[in-house]
């Protein structure tokens, strides 16, 4: 509970009470209050903000569906292989375990549009290489493939074990009255794995929404040709990216620490949607 309140309630509640001032270095907590201001600057002034606003809901979204789904079905694909299960499913938990960064820009070698990997690839065979970091309209897209490799491997060691826990009984009774595999995939399984489904999805829209280290490596290149972070332009700017660069690069704290706590307050409306909406009624015993 100490450690709790140091390192997670503290610095919230501090940032909150920084986002409702003209915070400046020099003046710290004495900083003149501004209520709201921050906050409606954002809103009506800040054409950046609407930006990473925009991104920062379409990546969650995103990921969210191509991530959870993917897991879910590769998990079950690996409940059916009989040999090596668990060597498998260590190796799509691998990229989980790698620090985000290094990620970032081994894809941005991948994805570089002279010399890159993927475009190397797309012209031995005649078709178009794409600028995949360098054009507006594909870059925040490219990012997101990225994070939905590097995050599939979490759903699918979830639901994997998910699937380990359900009660063969079920299964055995549903074989026996002549259902097939997927009958039982979609009657008996599905169900029954609905709380492990809604906790992967809020586990991986939250970590997608707060998302910054990816985007920050893979866009400050753009691509290997030159940028910033961001861009092309802000194409690839979100929320969490925005209060780095105003906080920590302009030392815009007050709107940094707005963008924030507007971050903090999106995340608990999905992850509270997602438990509402997706709840279970019912209990399951595995006897």
């Amino acid at each position: 509970m100490a450690w709790f309140v140091v390192f997670t309630l503290y610095p919230v509640v501090y940032a909150i009470w920084t986002s409702l001032h003209l915070w400046t270095p020099e003046l710290g907590a004495s900083s003149p209050f501004v209520g709201i201001q921050n906050y409606v600057d954002l809103v009506t002034t800040s054409p950046t903000f609407k930006t990473a606003f925009r991104n920062t809901i379409l990546y969650g979204l995103a990921v969210t569906a191509v991530v959870v789904p993917l897991g879910y079905l590769f998990a079950f694909a690996l409940r059916q292989i009989k040999w090596f299960s668990n060597g498998y499913t260590f190796i799509y938990f691998l990229p989980y375990l790698m620090p985000a960064a290094i990620i970032g820009i081994l894809f941005g070698f991948f994805y570089q549009p002279i010399f890159g990997t993927v475009n190397y690839m797309l012209g031995s065979l005649g078709l178009p290489k794409p600028g995949w970091l360098t054009d507006p309209r594909l870059a925040i897209w490219t990012v997101a493939s990225v994070e939905m490799w590097l995050r599939v491997g979490f759903a699918t060691l979830i639901s994997y074990s998910g699937l380990a826990s359900l009660p063969p009984a079920l299964f055995e009774a549903a074989r026996i009255d002549g259902a097939g595999t997927w009958r039982m995939f979609r009657s008996i399984t599905t169900p029954l794995m609905s709380r492990v489904l809604v906790f992967v999805s809020a586990v991986t829209m939250i970590s997608s929404l707060q998302t910054f280290d990816l985007i920050y490596v893979m866009t400050r290149t753009g691509g290997g040709t030159g940028g910033s972070p961001g861009g092309p332009g802000i194409s690839t700017y979100t929320m969490a990216l925005m209060v780095y660069m105003e906080g920590l690069q302009r030392f815009n704290v007050g709107p940094a620490t707005a963008v924030s706590t507007i971050l903090l307050l999106m995340v608990l409306a999905f992850t509270v949607v997602q438990l509402r909406l997706f709840r279970a009624d019912w209990e399951f015993y595995n006897d």
